[in-house]
């Protein structure tokens, strides 16, 4: 997981770069959200719930 966490730090810290300098504080502000949730949550469920998905969502899925 930590190595995942230093891909995904890496990754945003590349976005950042290629922002204008107006937008780099809206980058670091989502990048500590993203990196707080994976850590907190795991990468499954931050994504689940960043994207609405519910647990009836992956049901249906599972059923088809």
């Amino acid at each position: 997981m930590e190595t995942d966490l230093k891909l995904v730090k890496a990754v945003l810290d590349l976005m950042r770069d290629s922002v204008p300098t107006d937008c780099q504080d809206l980058i670091d502000e989502l990048s500590k959200k993203i990196i707080r949730d994976l850590k907190e949550k795991g990468a499954n469920k931050a994504m689940r719930e960043w994207y609405g998905i519910t647990d009836e969502d992956l049901e249906m899925v599972v059923r088809k």
